[in-house]
């Protein structure tokens, strides 16, 4: 590690499971990353307000970990806190909307591929498109994660938040600005729990498409797709027509499979993954003079 560890001695006192010191290609899909300062993993609500408290008072940065798959973190690792809600927030129930559907209610560290199951197993419509996308629901609120014309904001009631302030909020569909593979929030903090509204199927058990991801055909070491598709395009084409497929940068491959895939062959460093990824950008501009915009999120020094 090449910078220097932010001081995370308070965070360190507090009664939480944490980890000093870890690498984060531990935690994300893609294998690759440095160290994080610290892991922190509340276990609820008590918890993680006590951990932002505490970073906000000391100037920590707080970084709210997902599932990781849609990550990249730079070799030189994390300065700050990493929080995972993993542990505390994972749980998943349902109620009456009162006329709006069934409401399923969900913590932001419940796998987005486990709400679906949960939601076609209850015979519930309106998350089938979704199944198959790795990563937690926060993760997914985050970048409104979807498929074709479908995303997770299509089917939000409210998302509750920690704020950066400390303060426990609850936004509603029609407060956030929901887009392409975007999601713009009335203020910045770590979501822990959102309501989704979905409909009740006159079978017993709803029926996902069979569709399965190509991230799940290739070796197991990728965040599924690195660009968003630009507007009647698809990245993926564009890479391929640009003979991009099978382009190496150390470990770093660019998938024969899928064109907007790039894996680990093993030992990738993030420099690599970078470095394929603007070589792709440049090809594209070049000959369709297009600017891919990433989907994958790059965090760290």
């Amino acid at each position: 590690m090449t910078a220097h560890p932010i001081d995370t001695h308070a965070l360190s006192q507090l009664p939480v499971k944490k980890l000093h010191r870890r690498p984060m290609r531990e935690f994300t899909s893609l294998r690759v990353g440095g160290e994080a300062d610290i892991i922190l993993f509340p276990e609820n609500m008590d918890e993680l307000q006590e951990v932002a408290s505490t970073a906000v008072s000391r100037g920590i940065p707080l970084y709210p970990l997902g599932g990781g798959t849609n990550l990249l973190v730079s070799d030189q690792g994390i300065r700050g806190a990493v929080v995972s809600l993993f542990r505390g927030f994972n749980y998943i129930s349902t109620e009456n909307g009162n006329g709006q559907g069934v409401i399923v209610r969900a913590g932001a560290g419940a796998s987005l591929s486990r709400v679906c199951l949960f939601a076609l197993n209850k015979g519930l419509e309106g998350l089938e498109a979704l199944t198959g996308i790795p990563g937690s629901l926060g993760g997914s609120l985050t970048m409104n994660a979807g498929r074709n014309s479908a995303s997770i904001g299509d089917r939000v009631k409210t998302v509750k938040m920690l704020t950066g302030k400390g303060e426990l909020v609850s936004f509603t569909r029609q407060e956030i600005d929901f887009g392409y593979r975007r999601a713009e929030y009335p203020a910045r903090g770590v979501i822990v729990e959102a309501e989704l509204v979905l409909g009740r199927s006159a079978e017993r058990v709803v029926k996902a498409p069979d569709r399965p991801s190509p991230s799940r055909q290739v070796l197991p070491f990728n965040a599924g797709s690195i660009f968003k598709n630009p507007p009647g395009q698809s990245a993926g084409t564009l890479m391929e027509e640009c003979g991009l497929k099978g382009e190496r940068e150390g470990d770093a491959q660019i998938s024969h499979l899928h064109g907007n895939i790039i894996v680990n062959r093993g030992s990738a460093k993030a420099a690599h993954i970078l470095k394929l990824m603007e070589r792709a950008r440049e090809s594209v501009a070049a000959r369709f003079d297009i600017r891919l915009e990433e989907e994958i999120k790059v965090i760290g020094e």
